[in-house]
């Protein structure tokens, strides 16, 4: 038996003997990905036919390593329930491409399954979870691990081995598009829940490809795909951290970003790729392109030998890893180099088990793991926690007993608005809307659209008169990013134009004016002036200028883009079913021109003369239901530098006190401002968080342990050091409300 269908050798050695039987055309298949997977199947009679221009190039090349999208439903694939893949036709599809590719490979190679989940899977029928910054706004690493898991096991229904998920951009600049795939501002939080979210996956049964790397969130401008002039410092401590903690979970595959870095393109960075994400960072698995990627050079065969050179092993939808050969024969690069990337994929194929398993049963359970509302359940969890609480003025809120409510805004009847981008088409039966959430738990709730993306005032009167005829007023507020059936999309997926949505955010979506779009802002005014209880819900994936709501509402909810289970989750919050809300985890800033506002800068002197640059609403923001007083922190033992060195913690200790008859569930944040001769550090970082859980009037000691990273300074060395110095620290619930101490290492 060869060695490469022995199951006794390991997935390397098996691996190294079959790239020794392959030839160079062979070797270029396994790397080459030049196809958008949804395009290339037709669905006849029930049946998956593939296309001949997919088929011609299997069997030309003796296989294909990954297929890519191949189940994806969306606008820009223009799969729908009457053209795309159902749950009831997934496992058939899977085998159908697997068989095909698999008896037209002479050595019988399978190819993976990549699909895109950057908040569940984007196929038809996948439960859909809040986008990452309503995650983030959990601070529930617990939980996100929860969600990722069940996103495996749904794919292990139907035979995708590698789902791809956004863990590594940070918030940067609000202005950026793509922020909804972002979990924070703040590096801590994105490095904890990236690294939760990998070892979900891990614990569900499949690999995970995290992206983007790195440092996509800081394009100068919010600039999709620009460039970031950041420096050294900045990498290492803003954008580094959540892609060495995935690294340190088992990431599998790593798709860098369309970011230049400095002008150098992530793609064709050696630097990044093997200098630091392979040999600093320890990385093992297979280095993906984006979609067209390689091909950022005129010269295709020149830009896929330098994409290939620098460390990318894998192709995705360009031309370039298509002329490898071509690219072999000038001289740009060698086979040596090549094998290198194959051996990289055949590894995880392996390890995927796919190669000893290429098929799966067409059992059904693609459809019944669905039915088992298991994720629905989760989604539902994840959506009630990600709700951001920033105003509650006379207690408003919760509502305690039927009302009269009059309901206004596109996002309560149009479940679009409200799911984010990378968003398949819904059945109406999964996927509630505000209006139906509300009428069920309040039947006397009337609704009128109000305020208008596109500025249009006609419906102003007659909302204005069903709100004087109610005794409450909900109305939501905030932006889109629905996309659109008739749209038009560039060569990598991007929005470029849209025709009947409204789509502010999302990717291609990045905007100059943060202030709430349409004619929101004159809606609320007329509905102030009729003195009756206002509460917004504001659906974003970006931050917004909202004075304007905190100014006329009584109380204000952030509801981010919160998944299929969110008019749920919203309404039993509003009733007080749930009081488990998260914290901002990017700071809102007051103005368009004032710009950045994180919380974490460096001090930077004087503010502006005609304007305040410091957030009203920083990181870590947040209410509950219930009133919960924290003791001052203290920090019960400090070791000294030595020991810390070699291990040792020190335990910040406080205590939380439930002042109400309400349970609740409580966000805990530790933030550390570190001081050093040589550096100027920054305001305050967070350094570690949880979830605690108090029942009415319950008092409960809470101690968090922080290792050497909390203390360490980004030195002028160019490495992580630890220094003697006083370490201010801050503990509590909500940025506006921390305790403080301070001690000393030595």
């Amino acid at each position: 038996m060869e060695k490469y269908k022995n199951k006794t050798f390991s997935p390397k050695e098996r691996a190294m003997d079959l790239l020794s039987r392959m030839t160079l055309k062979e070797k270029v298949g396994q790397i080459a990905q030049p196809f958008q997977m949804f395009r290339e199947y037709d669905i006849v009679d029930g049946e998956i036919v593939l296309k001949d221009h997919f088929k011609d190039f299997v069997i030309e090349h003796g296989g294909i390593g990954t297929v890519f999208s191949f189940f994806r439903a969306d606008p820009w694939s223009g799969r729908t329930f009457d053209a795309g893949i159902t749950a009831e036709l997934r496992q058939k599809a899977y085998n159908t491409l697997q068989r095909f590719v698999v008896e037209n490979s002479r050595l019988n190679i399978p190819t993976l399954f990549e699909e895109n989940a950057p908040h569940g899977l984007q196929v038809l029928d996948s439960v859909l979870y809040p986008t990452n910054i309503g995650s983030g706004a959990t601070f529930d690493a617990e939980l996100c691990r929860e969600m990722a898991q069940h996103i495996a096991e749904e794919c292990k229904t139907f035979g995708v081995q590698v789902p791809n998920a956004t863990l590594y951009n940070v918030i940067c600049d609000p202005r950026f598009g793509r922020n909804e795939e972002t979990f924070s501002e703040d590096p801590i939080l994105c490095a904890k829940l990236a690294a939760a979210v990998t070892k979900g996956y891990k614990d569900g049964g499949t690999m995970i490809c995290g992206k983007e790397y790195c440092a996509q969130g800081a394009a100068q401008g919010g600039h999709c795909g620009g460039v970031a002039t950041i420096g050294k410092r900045e990498l290492y401590e803003i954008h580094f951290p959540a892609v060495a903690e995935s690294v340190r979970e088992g990431v599998d595959f790593i798709m860098p970003s369309y970011t230049c870095v400095e002008g150098e393109p992530c793609h064709s960075s050696k630097h990044l790729l093997r200098d630091i994400l392979q040999d600093e960072m320890g990385f093992e698995g297979v280095i993906r392109a984006d979609r067209t990627g390689n091909d950022f050079l005129g010269d295709r065969v020149l830009s896929g030998a330098m994409a290939l050179n620098a460390g990318m092993m894998l192709g995705l939808g360009d031309v370039a890893f298509t002329h490898l050969e071509e690219a072999v024969e000038k001289g740009y690069t060698d086979e040596a180099t090549i094998d290198d990337a194959v051996l990289h994929i055949l590894i995880k194929k392996f390890e995927s088990g796919v190669m000893d398993q290429p098929y799966i049963e067409e059992d059904g359970t693609a459809v019944e793991y669905l039915k088992n509302g298991i994720s629905k359940e989760c989604a539902y969890r994840v959506a009630a926690e990600s709700l951001v609480l920033l105003k509650n003025e006379g207690d408003v809120l919760p509502l305690k007993n039927q009302r009269k409510i009059a309901l206004f805004g596109e996002h309560a009847i149009n479940v679009y608005t409200t799911l984010g981008d990378y968003t398949p088409p819904q059945r109406q039966e999964n996927c509630p809307t505000l209006l139906d959430a509300l009428k069920a738990a309040n039947p006397d709730t009337t609704y009128s659209q109000g305020w208008d993306f596109l500025k249009s005032d006609a419906d102003f009167e007659n909302a204005l008169n069903i709100a004087k005829q109610s005794d409450l007023i909900i109305t939501t507020l905030g932006g889109s990013s629905a996309r659109d059936f008739h749209g038009v999309y560039n060569e990598k997926g991007q929005t470029v134009e849209t025709k009947i949505n409204f789509m502010d955010c999302g990717e291609g979506r990045d905007v100059s004016d943060l202030s709430l779009p349409g004619n929101q802002t004159e809606f609320l005014y007329k509905l102030k002036e009729l003195n009756k209880p206002i509460i917004a819900i504001v659906y974003q994936g970006r931050p917004y200028v909202i004075k304007e709501a905190i100014n006329c509402c009584d109380a204000v909810v952030i509801a981010w883009y919160p998944g299929q289970e969110g008019a749920n989750a919203i309404v039993d919050t509003l009733f007080g079913k749930n009081n488990c809300f998260g914290r901002l985890p990017v700071s809102l800033p007051n103005s368009s021109s004032v710009l950045p506002v994180n919380y974490n800068m460096r001090p930077f002197g004087r503010n502006y003369i005609d304007a305040n640059g410091i957030s009203d609403f920083p990181f870590g923001s947040g209410l509950t239901y219930s009133k919960v007083e924290y003791t001052k922190p203290a920090a019960t033992v400090v070791p000294t530098k030595e020991e810390i060195e070699k291990g040792a913690k020190v335990t910040i200790t406080l205590e939380a006190e439930n002042q109400s008859d309400m349970a609740v569930k409580e966000v805990v944040m530790v933030f550390l401002r570190n001081r050093s001769n040589n550096i100027v550090c920054r305001n305050r970082e967070l350094k570690s968080f949880c979830r605690v859980e108090l029942g009415p009037h319950e008092r409960k000691e809470i101690n968090i342990e922080l290792d050497k990273s909390a203390f360490e300074i980004f030195g002028t060395n160019g490495k992580f050091v630890l220094e003697p110095h006083w370490v201010e620290a801050w503990a509590g619930g909500s940025m506006q409300n921390l305790k403080t101490c301070g001690f000393d290492i030595r």
